[in-house]
């Protein structure tokens, strides 16, 4: 018998044969324990840590706002709870209707709390008849809304940013820009992500033309390949969405630019206002700002770069009833507004508040050609700051100017005008006056403040 024969049949041994089955019977074992293991994780994944009492994201009902108590007009009010809050975004609809935006990173208070994670994204909305409902958005992750536009049908647009894997928002792992329809009864329409799960992907502002187009602006990391952004620094990022919210046209602006507030003109164009990085500055070492025209599919028709001597930041933009360009923000600690011709020369650029450290965030401008600036001063003197609003004359003169919540700080971040009102949004650490329902000053408050036309709160 030769060695193979033998070997053969040593295998074919009953020592062998239990050998092989044993054998057998572990791997069978292995592989049982090893599909037990994997198998919750193979389907959608329950969030982990939820708090005790709270119901899981499967038992509680989606997108159901709660009514709340709204500010008449005039008026204002603090939301929030234990943590900071904020509006970031407000708007007027046709019908009177007052929307503000923006994120709660409490886990009680005002908010509906529907995840018991923080983090989500919150809208309210106060409808002419004294209706109001809040809700909050997201999946506790990490979701905020940054701007928000009105639509004609009562819905509005939001745009901003989402962390959440699971939730309202279209499931994606890590950090996307967002932009999403909410109906006017506080339903989510729909919701998309887009970008890479980088942590700089975001949009700061969202637009909605006369014909219904919709235009969101933002930043994007210089090395994300999936936006185009391959250039030296931040890049500015423009896309147009449907009404369903697919993507119509993305481009990216790689100048070491981020786009910080849009709006668009009677024809369609897109003006968006924005920060340069130092070396695109002809002047200084310091950031300057920029505006830029497009035309409706987001070619570069012009670009103005504005160039102060210290450092610079343009936060907002509004095109004016005769198609002119007014935008706002800060040179140092002076609070500036600068009114541009629709082909981008500068008619005027003012400095505001010589007696107090200031800025502006956002501006709107009236049917008259008022323009109405919200940002945050305080006197030199002063360790508390407040939110600022002021009205500026078409030709650039301050005709008023306000602070409120100055006993804490205060920030106005938004703002929208209609007719008969001026809607601010913003937040508060400030525990009386303008806001005396605050949840104290070791956290920020969301704010909304609805103003009469000559800024009378009361």
């Amino acid at each position: 018998m030769t060695h193979e024969s033998t070997k053969m049949a040593r295998l074919k041994g009953p020592a062998s044969v239990r050998a092989v089955v044993t054998c057998a019977i572990v791997a069978l074992a292995v592989i049982v324990i090893a599909v037990v293991m994997i198998k919750p994780w193979a389907g959608p994944v329950n969030p982990p840590d939820w708090t005790p009492g709270l119901p899981t994201m499967s038992e509680l009902p989606k997108n159901l706002p709660v009514p709340i108590a709204a500010p008449a007009l005039p008026g204002a009010k603090a939301y929030g709870g234990s943590y900071d809050d904020e509006f970031s975004g407000v708007a007027v609809g046709q019908d009177g209707s007052v929307v503000a935006a923006g994120y709660t990173q409490s886990s009680d208070g005002d908010f509906p709390q529907r995840f018991s994670w923080s983090n989500s994204a919150t809208m309210i909305m106060a409808h002419p008849d004294g209706r109001a409902w809040a809700q909050v958005y997201g999946g506790g992750g990490g979701d905020k809304f940054r701007a928000v536009a009105a639509e004609s049908d009562g819905s509005v647009i939001v745009a901003g940013e989402s962390w959440s894997e699971l939730g309202d928002f279209p499931q994606a792992d890590g950090g996307y820009a967002l932009v999403a329809k909410i109906n006017s009864d506080g339903t989510l329409a729909w919701a998309t992500r887009f970008g890479s799960n980088t942590d700089r992907d975001g949009l700061s502002d969202v637009a909605v033309g006369a014909d219904g187009r919709i235009v969101v602006a933002g930043y994007v990391d210089s090395y994300n390949g999936n936006l185009g952004c391959v250039g030296k620094g931040w890049c500015g990022i423009l896309a147009e969405v449907t009404a369903g919210g697919d993507q119509v046209w993305q481009k990216t602006y790689p100048n070491g630019r981020s786009f910080s507030a849009i709006a668009m003109t009677a024809d369609g164009n897109i003006v968006a206002v924005g920060s340069d990085e130092s070396d695109t500055c002809p002047t200084t070492d310091y950031y300057c700002s920029s505006v830029m025209m497009t035309d409706p599919a987001g070619n570069v028709l012009w670009t103005k770069i504005l160039d102060e001597s210290g450092w610079e930041t343009l936060n907002g933009i509004s095109v004016a009833p005769d198609g002119s360009i007014v935008a706002v923000g800060a040179v140092g600690s002076s609070a500036i507004a600068v009114k541009l011709t629709a082909d981008g020369q500068v008619e005027w650029s003012n400095m505001f508040l010589p007696d107090q450290s200031g800025k502006f965030d956002a501006v709107a401008v009236n049917s008259d050609g008022g323009i109405v600036a919200v940002g945050q001063a305080s006197e030199y003197s002063s360790n508390s700051r407040g939110g600022l609003v002021a009205l500026i004359s078409p030709s650039g003169e301050l005709t008023w100017s306000k602070t409120f919540g100055i006993s804490g700080d205060t920030e106005f971040t938004c703002v929208a005008t209609s007719p008969n009102q001026i809607v601010v949004g913003g937040n508060t650490t400030s525990p009386d006056g303008a806001f005396a329902n605050t949840h104290g000053t070791n956290n920020k408050d969301a704010v909304l403040m609805r103003l009469t036309p000559d800024g009378q709160l009361s």
